[in-house]
């Protein structure tokens, strides 16, 4: 019984293999859409485009495989359409440094039942990757760091954000506290790694949407770190180190994905994610 459903699975996939594969598309048994126009073939990987959503019908059920690029079915039958739905790729950096980046992986953007748009992620290798931060950024006087979010899975060290050169090189972390329900500010340099991480906040209901705001201030002693939690303030702390928070270009930069192979990704919910300098001038601002 179990090779008769495995040939039954595997005749499947061929037979939806053969279809993806071919340049005009049975309208009867498949439907293609980038943003809602219907298109006459399936998009390539490297097009720029992610699956908002799969629909089928008679039964069936659809899921996209982005390392394949192809549709997986189960309950699929001669009678059974599927439709497709892709949207474009790119986030736009609504700061004027215009720093685009692009959902990776599944990595998709979502409606909640307030119609409000937020990121979606689901904790196994989806992510946003942002372009290089050029060294011009002046991290090292103080920055402000916004963002709503909810963890829907406690991932152990998941990140908001992370942005360096690598691991241990010059990042600017913003991220779950390992295994504790903790929010924790990191700045972690190829110089030195001590006493470059804040957690800013225990017992901070990570579980539930939040809206926190982190103030990096530069004092004549250091820096000082004031965390808001739904426009409370909640924490403040006084630190004398910021060696991770050097004014260099950073290249791997990530939302809801570290630069540790190691941690595990991010898994829930983003809606917005806002960076000022101490000027207040915008670093950069991601919202759907």
């Amino acid at each position: 019984m179990k090779r008769k459903i495995l040939l039954i699975v595997i005749l499947v996939v061929a037979f939806l293999t053969t279809l993806l594969s071919r340049k005009n598309l049975d309208k009867s048994l498949l439907g293609v859409y980038i943003n809602d126009e219907y298109q006459e073939k399936i998009p390539t990987k490297d097009d720029g485009y992610y699956v908002e959503k799969v629909t089928c019908d008679n039964g069936a059920s659809g899921a996209w495989d982005y390392t394949n690029w192809g549709l997986f079915t189960t309950n699929l039958t001669k009678k059974s359409k599927c439709n497709i739905y892709f949207k474009d790729s790119a986030v736009p950096d609504k700061s004027e440094n215009n720093f685009t980046a692009v959902l990776k992986n599944g990595a998709s953007i979502k409606t909640d039942d307030n119609n409000i748009k937020y990121f979606s992620f689901d904790g196994e290798d989806d992510y946003i990757e942002l372009p290089t931060l050029p060294a011009n950024i002046n991290w090292a006087d103080g920055f402000t760091v916004e963002f709503k979010a909810k963890w829907l899975s406690p991932n152990k060290w998941s990140r908001i954000f992370d942005f360096g050169n690598g691991c241990d090189s010059d990042n600017i972390i913003v991220s779950k506290g390992g295994n504790l329900d903790a929010l924790v500010l990191g700045g972690r340099s190829n110089i030195t790694t001590t006493d470059n991480d804040a957690y800013l906040l225990n017992n901070a209901g990570l579980a539930n949407l939040n809206e926190f705001k982190i103030e990096f201030l530069k004092t004549t002693d250091g820096y000082q770190i004031k965390t808001y939690q739904n426009g409370d303030l909640v924490s403040t702390m006084d630190r004398t180190s910021s060696q991770g928070f050097r004014n260099i270009e950073r290249t791997t930069n990530y939302i809801g994905k570290s630069n540790w192979v190691a941690d595990k990704y991010f898994c829930g919910n983003i809606y917005y994610l806002k960076i000022t300098d101490s000027t207040g001038k915008i670093i950069l601002w991601y919202e759907p």
